[in-house]
């Protein structure tokens, strides 16, 4: 953490300072080697800056614990492209690919990925090849299904080869940047100057892989869910002339750089389409002017919410508390406060997905020796069933915070200073309460509000094949 005085001390204002870095030097227009780079590294230098100042965490600690070492990546690699490299389908009929979400669920015996199945998994979806992608959690495959870190690997390995070099240009740029976020910073181990070179190598590299394996399948569009870190296959695709279409996968809002382009001209390498849950998750985030947004509902959340509400009873005076990796500590503190102040309310912290119950309970014993007996910790549930059975939700920016509302519970957002501030619309027209800390919470529990406007959740679209492809 730097001790700079004139540090930013909030989300808001590394915001602003990056903004203000972006049109003065003109970034989002650099290009290297031809290379919009800005567009590449932006997202990754963006959450550096943050976390250089103290705000807030990594994503999810335990994704650093788990990288795998030089021997292991070499093992899993060789395994991937023996078994499952792309470059083994160029038989099959395909007319597009879509590269998924590493976040998978079991469904009727299967391993599906919600968000984009109705891509893959409909009748008219046949002539669909998917990329599989896994977190380094214990994610699991797809049965058949190649990897697109086959892809991924590859042309990074072809990007080491490609000799680059930067101009004066370049470096009075990267000076710059530096002086804006008040000196150098390691990104991944390297300098600032370092992390845009390998960007704009690895960018080429797979660009070149993915370019030659789009023309041999002969593609007609291209399919990601997160397009932000998959520039390198959209860039491809539009050079082909395919079709590029995101599934939305989370929260778009003001200041999420994966999505937010405020002040940009053109967005280079965004998918030309992307399919949205609803519109008033993108009301306050400046998305890229040429590319078209088209609203498709979200069957995978809805219907598993609405059919288990059916069947499950909801306890009155149950707080479930939606945990994420960056702000465990505070939202587990803020969750203790509140079941001292409410001894009558039940609390069940709810683990992220990346996280674990014994990360929360490493959490609950640094706070306290004596943890409040109203406090549990479950995830063995269905987030579903969790949500219907809870009479409030508390949470700070994830997407979880929304389908709980879709499930009937009164919804409280903690916001704190290192966080975005997300979910605007929902807070605007009365759907859910801002709270501080624990003790505010506790004032206010029994009059959360509950109702979840539908302009988050529209219509369903089953056809979104022909929708996107026409």
């Amino acid at each position: 953490m730097t001790n700079d005085q004139n540090a930013p001390t909030s989300f808001d204002e590394a915001l602003k300072v990056f903004e203000s870095l972006e049109k003065d030097e003109d970034l989002a227009r650099w290009q290297i080697d031809g290379v919009h780079v800005w567009k590449l590294v932006r997202f990754p230098l963006f959450r550096y800056y943050r976390l250089l100042h103290g705000i807030g965490k990594f994503p999810h600690p335990e994704i650093q614990r788990l990288r795998k070492t030089r021997g292991q990546f070499i093992k899993s690699f060789w395994n991937l492209f023996v078994f499952r490299n792309p470059f083994l389908y160029l038989k099959r009929q395909t007319k597009r690919v879509v590269i998924l979400h590493s976040r998978k669920q079991l469904q009727d015996d299967r391993v599906i990925e919600p968000i984009s199945s109705r891509v893959w998994l409909s009748d008219s979806g046949n002539d669909s090849l998917i990329l599989d992608r896994t977190s380094p959690g214990n994610t699991p495959a797809i049965r058949g299904a190649p990897d697109n870190d086959v892809m991924v690997y590859l042309g990074a390995a072809l990007g080491k080869l490609i000799k680059l070099n930067l101009s004066r240009e370049d470096l009075a740029r990267i000076d710059a940047i530096k002086q804006a976020f008040g000196g150098d910073m390691k990104i991944n181990g390297v300098g600032v100057a370092a992390f845009i070179v390998k960007a704009v190598r690895a960018f080429k590299g797979q660009r070149a892989v993915y370019k030659v394996f789009f023309r041999l399948m002969k593609l007609k569009a291209l399919y990601v869910v997160v397009s932000y870190g998959r520039e390198a296959p959209i860039a491809a695709a539009q050079e082909l002339g395919m079709v590029t279409a995101e599934f939305q996968h989370g929260s778009m809002d003001r200041g999420h750089l994966g999505y937010d382009f405020r002040g940009w001209d053109y967005v280079p390498y965004f998918p030309c389409q992307i399919l949205v849950w609803g519109e008033a998750w993108y009301r306050n985030c400046d998305l890229p002017t040429n590319c078209k947004v088209k609203v498709v509902g979200a069957p995978h959340m809805e219907n598993a919410i609405l059919e288990t509400k059916r069947v499950v009873d909801r306890r009155e005076k149950s707080l479930l508390v939606l945990s994420q990796g960056p702000i465990r500590q505070k939202i587990v503190a803020c969750s203790v406060e509140f079941a001292r102040e409410r001894p009558d309310w039940n609390v069940t912290i709810r683990p992220h997905p990346n996280e674990s119950s014994s990360d929360i309970r490493d959490e609950l014993d640094a706070l306290a020796a004596d943890i409040p007996e109203n406090i549990e910790i479950k995830s063995s549930k269905s987030f579903a069933e969790a949500s219907s059975s809870a009479s409030a939700v508390l949470g700070v920016n994830s997407t979880a915070l929304i389908e709980a509302s879709l499930a009937g519970c009164g919804v409280a957002i903690l916001r704190l200073p290192e966080s975005a501030s997300n979910f605007k619309p929902l807070v605007d027209v009365g759907s859910a309460l801002i709270i501080q800390n624990g003790v505010e919470l506790a004032e206010k529990a029994d009059e959360l509000p509950a109702g979840l406007p539908r302009n988050y959740f529209s219509e369903p679209v089953d056809d979104v094949i022909g929708l996107v492809e026409g």
